[in-house]
């Protein structure tokens, strides 16, 4: 197979905002490679049923956590939300950010 046949697939849409995350006030654009993804895909392929299974919370990728005692904006490839921080009721906003202080409306 040549390779102009190969699919190359495209890990930001153009019509996305690039990912970023805010460190000391500075707004830092993320690269992510094909190795990255791979091992977030791997984390969260063994994270998410362990944590359904147990009715422990979510697993979440690339989403950004507002850390307003550092004043930082972090962006990790996987993470934990447990239900005692974001209750399993609770609606999922779209379009916003998880605040670790969820007495911040949303």
């Amino acid at each position: 197979m040549s390779a102009a046949m190969i699919a190359t697939p495209l890990l930001i849409s153009p019509h996305d905002e690039p990912l970023y995350e805010v460190i000391d006030g500075q707004r830092m654009k993320l690269y992510r490679g094909a190795y990255e993804s791979i091992l977030a895909s791997f984390l969260m392929e063994c994270l998410s049923p362990f944590v359904r299974q147990h009715k422990l919370g979510r697993a979440v990728v690339e989403v950004l956590f507002d850390l307003p005692l550092t004043g930082r904006q972090r962006r990790p490839d996987v993470a934990f939300v447990s239900y005692e921080r974001w209750p399993r009721d609770r609606r999922k906003p779209q379009g916003c950010r998880i605040l670790t202080s969820f007495s911040e409306q949303l």
